[in-house]
């Protein structure tokens, strides 16, 4: 049995690395209320610290927010299987997706995210989790630059024959702007037109 090791790591750390899914860990559990109380969580902890007079260089010395345990185990064919915490890191990866999104449309003063969500390997995108083929062409079609927001949501609600867990992880992103503080999304909006 290998040493267990536990690292304190940022989601610019975690989503450097690639993560597969053991048939056990397939299904994407969490229904929208669970996701938004993660969304409510974590833009609670950023508008504690934040200060619009500040400036975007403060945001380095917030307190760091723990989004919980997520246990792997050693690397195989280039990604560590995801034991535990698939519903969180799946959730920020939705989250993640979201921003992109935003941001394929503003100035390039908006730091890019892309290599958060993956990278290009022989023409096709290799998302940082491992998904099946149906969950792919859903992140493929959300991410379609030739689509506003609006679009990317519609085109992915009417992709056919997805499973229960693909139907979730399309409501969360749907759920994305209602659940977003008024005070964020005045941030984004600021941050997205600067």
């Amino acid at each position: 049995m290998s040493d267990v090791q536990t690292a304190t790591q940022t989601i610019k750390t975690c989503f450097g690395k690639h993560y597969a899914l053991p048939y056990f860990q397939r299904e994407y559990k969490w229904e929208s209320r669970h996701f938004l109380e993660l969304i409510n969580d974590i833009q609670g902890a950023f508008l504690l610290n934040f200060d619009r007079e500040i400036g975007r260089k403060a945001v380095a010395t917030y307190p760091p927010y723990f989004l919980g345990s997520i246990i792997t185990a050693g690397t195989k064919d280039g990604k560590k299987p995801l034991i535990d915490g698939q519903q969180r890191l799946t959730s920020i990866f939705i989250l993640l997706a979201f921003l992109k999104k935003l941001g394929s449309s503003s100035p390039a003063t908006i730091t890019d995210i892309s290599g958060l969500i993956g990278s290009v390997a022989f023409g096709e995108m290799d998302y940082t989790i491992e998904f099946s083929e149906k969950r792919k062409s859903i992140f493929d079609t959300f991410l379609n630059e030739d689509m506003d927001l609006e679009e990317s949501l519609d085109a992915v609600s009417d992709i056919d024959e997805t499973n229960e867990s693909d139907k979730r992880i399309v409501s969360a992103l749907r759920s994305i702007q209602e659940g977003l503080d008024e005070e964020m999304s005045i941030i984004l909006n600021i941050s997205l037109t600067m």
